[in-house]
């Protein structure tokens, strides 16, 4: 079963962001929530792993891959490391360093007077999000296991899509 090419490339999508958001903790605690660097890397691993399973299925069947096979391997790819992820950082922010929620809060804080800055609201819009912000801050700092994982099932969404993309462009059919 390890040998599947999704599970495999799953668990490294998933480990690669255990790594990262460890590295973050004590190195730049805000990188974990937020960053061009965290962005770009919150796409480009997990494409890069549903293309590599992609291309490991395809060899095991003498170049062909239907996409329903490849549709349901990179979406495997997405769940596994999403949800890998996903538990370490709830794991991380809930019990191993709870002043990680701290640092959630001020991302959320800069984030919405970055907002309101670049769209050149007026005060009272902008104290309006940023109540509103920090009130979503306060949700996230209560948030139980169950809520992570509907936000995860949620994310899913986001997974089928780019699973939709990647794998039309690695089928290979007769």
């Amino acid at each position: 079963m390890l040998n599947h090419p999704a599970l495999k490339w799953g668990l490294i999508y998933g480990l690669f962001f255990v790594v990262t958001n460890t590295i973050y903790q004590f190195v730049a605690p805000k990188m974990i929530f937020t960053g061009t660097l965290t962005t770009i890397l919150s796409f480009a691993v997990p494409i890069f792993c549903m293309v590599m399973a992609g291309r490991e299925i395809k060899a095991y069947q003498e170049g062909f891959l239907s996409f329903g096979e490849a549709l349901k391997n990179t979406f495997l790819v997405w769940a596994i490391g999403s949800l890998l992820s996903l538990l370490h950082q709830y794991f991380q922010v809930n019990f191993l360093d709870p002043s990680l929620i701290e640092v959630q809060k001020e991302v959320v804080a800069e984030t919405g007077q970055w907002m309101a800055d670049m769209f050149g609201m007026n005060e009272e819009m902008a104290d309006e999000m940023n109540e509103q912000l920090e009130a979503a801050a306060d949700e996230l700092e209560h948030q139980t296991f169950g809520q992570a994982i509907l936000g995860w099932l949620g994310g899913c969404i986001l997974g089928l899509i780019i699973s939709l993309i990647v794998s039309a462009i690695i089928k290979k059919s007769y």
